[in-house]
């Protein structure tokens, strides 16, 4: 008998099947990890099959060891890894991490003695939108209307005999959904999968692979959790956490649509503001529209001639009559920039000519390279005092205390875990993403600095805006007031009537008129110019590529923007592949930052930052 075995190795030339044959009296199953002799070394892979014969010519070499027979890479997993690593252009051993975690000895044997927990049936009911096979629906912006609209569809799955994973954002959505479950008696059949530590993380796996039928939640890679999913739930996929920083690159919904492909299991995007990418698979026809109508928030639209205009000071004085408030602002620090008080150029690092801001803790450093700035001088007059840009949040405090006096003004930031707060009046100071919940909902919603969210360097930036201001206004008691500054022209008019769909639609509109994503598929390409001269030459060969063109970046090395087609994609992953074989002997590259040992080129698929 011979097993073939899928190496968990990000090497580009190892991403195949090996045979190797079974030695006899060493028992062996489909899924479970090995160890194999490669050239002079050891590796370890996955049996990924077992078959009676081998297809390679010459002497196969036999398997050293079985790690654990436990078989954790299923077929559907293999199958979700393999898909994975085909769209972007990358290995199984870069993927299969993300989808089974490393191994905790203790953790396994514990499980295999006591096996899966007896869980009873759930008897609740309790009651769910009526959703498509594949859908988006738009929650209506009340405190954690989306949060039982979530709950009650996994409950259907569990009701069924299926599970249901649910795709949240960060820890904060995590905890409240949880929360909202074991309040509606359902903890029982709830697994976090986004647990601290090695040993909880494997626990969660395994358990999961019991065929338990349960709710799963966690952030992206709860995805990969291989159980009978009946349901995929994601909630706000424009949420940039929800985007992979690592290879391979992939957001939660590419993720949940390559497995709903596999498995043809349901498939549901929530949210408060949709995604343009969303947003154009509605209009393709290939998700449908759930979503029905409600009444829109008690919101106002000011353009702001002042940061805090007479609009935003009433509604936060009304509001601290009856409850909290919460003042959402662009960023942290004390000053959002320094401007020099000679000639009033804006402050910039002498490494990498990034601006300077003063962070929370009173420190003058480079927003990019966060390099300290000791002995900052000007570098057009060179003059070494500046005077305040934008406030930050920590300034804004300030401010809030000495207009609000005996008023408790609350600055939240992103290293605290403060997931809620009470319902006595004070004012919430935040940025955008990590707004406590209120157990009462906020008596008042004010959106600060709107025209510096707007105007960010990236093509999200109006998308991510509206979604931003959308879910902080999704906080907001049923009887609340909600104010956004800085707005003008049709954005504003459409913000008060509440029309998001409108705006996403008119954005992706403009986006696909331009040939940006998400109307086709974007590739990026960073290394040696003499690398990337290669990469170049090789996609101008190829006509479903277009190459935007070149820009250098840090260390030297040279960054190149390519478009294509969703349906060149295959062709395009083909045409990668080659490259990543062909660059790679022979040649070192480290990262800069990190010092680790990495490709001669990093390509992305799909990256939103390169835009």
């Amino acid at each position: 008998m011979f097993a073939r075995v899928a190496l968990d190795s990000p090497l580009p030339q190892l991403d195949r099947l090996f045979d190797y044959e079974i030695p006899e009296g060493i028992e062996v199953v489909a899924g479970c990890r090995v160890t194999v002799p490669f050239g002079n070394s050891q590796k370890q892979g996955f049996i990924a099959e077992i078959a009676e014969s081998t297809d390679w010519v010459g002497k196969v070499a036999k398997l050293t060891e079985v790690i654990s027979n436990l078989p954790v890479l299923t077929p559907a997993t293999y199958a979700l890894v393999r898909a994975v690593a085909d769209r972007q252009a990358t290995s199984f051993g870069d993927v299969v991490g993300s989808a089974i975690p490393m191994r905790a000895v203790r953790a396994e044997k514990a499980w295999l003695t006591t096996g899966a927990a007896d869980i009873e049936p759930i008897s609740i009911d309790l009651e769910a939108p009526a959703l498509a096979k594949l859908s988006a629906r738009i929650v209506e912006p009340r405190n954690s209307r989306w949060l039982h609209e979530l709950v009650s569809v996994a409950a259907q799955q569990l009701k069924a005999g299926k599970s249901a994973i649910v795709a949240l954002p960060d820890f904060r959505d995590i905890e409240r959904f949880v929360a909202k479950a074991m309040e509606l008696g359902l903890a029982e059949h709830v697994l976090n999968y986004s647990q601290e530590g090695r040993t909880q993380t494997y626990e969660a796996f395994l358990r999961a692979l019991s065929g338990e039928a349960l709710i799963v939640v966690g952030s992206r890679n709860a995805l990969y959790a291989p159980v009978d999913a009946g349901a995929l739930l994601i909630w706000d996929d424009g949420d940039q956490s929800h985007q992979d920083q690592q290879s391979p690159y992939l957001s939660s919904r590419e993720l949940a649509l390559l497995r709903q492909r596999l498995s043809d299991c349901d498939l549901a995007f929530f949210s408060h503001s949709r995604s343009v990418e969303v947003q154009r698979l509605v209009e393709l026809g290939y998700l449908t529209d759930s979503s029905t109508d409600f009444a829109k928030p008690n919101l106002s639209v000011s353009e702001g001639a002042f940061r805090v205009d007479s609009a935003a000071w009433l509604a936060i004085r009304d509001g601290l009559k009856t409850g909290p408030v919460l003042v959402q602002v662009s960023s942290v620090g004390v000053a959002k920039s320094l401007y020099c008080k000679a000639c009033a150029n804006r402050a910039m690092c002498k490494a990498c000519n990034g601006p300077l801001w003063i962070n929370p803790r009173g420190e003058t450093k480079c927003r990019w390279c966060n390099a300290f700035a000791l002995g900052a001088t000007c570098g057009s007059c060179g003059a070494n005092e500046f005077r305040y840009g934008k406030p930050g949040a920590t300034r804004t405090v300030a401010e809030f205390g000495k207009s609000f006096p005996g008023v408790k003004v609350t600055e939240i930031t992103a290293d605290q875990a403060t997931v809620s707060i009470g319902d006595k009046p004070q004012i919430v100071v935040a940025t955008p993403g990590i707004e406590p919940v209120s157990t009462i909902g906020y008596s008042a919603v004010v959106i600060l600095d709107a025209q510096d969210a707007l105007a960010r360097d990236t093509l999200k930036a109006t998308e991510d805006a509206i979604r931003s201001w959308a879910n902080a206004i999704s906080l907001m008691s049923q009887a609340g007031r909600a104010v956004i500054v800085g707005v003008l022209g049709e954005l504003g008019s459409a913000l008060a009537l509440w029309q998001l769909r409108e705006l996403i639609s008119a954005e992706l509109a403009e986006r696909s008129a331009l040939s940006f994503p998400p109307a086709v598929r974007v590739l990026s390409a960073t290394g040696s110019p003499e690398n990337i001269a290669q990469v170049r030459k090789a996609l101008s060969e190829f006509d479903g590529a277009q190459v935007l063109g070149e820009t250098p970046v840090e260390n030297g090395e040279t960054r190149l923007l390519a478009r294509f087609s969703y349906g060149a994609g295959a062709a395009i992953t083909g045409v990668v592949r080659e490259l990543q074989l062909k660059l790679a002997s022979g040649q070192k590259r480290y990262n800069p930052k990190s010092g680790r040992a990495q490709r001669p080129v990093t390509f992305k698929l799909d990256d939103p930052q390169v835009l």
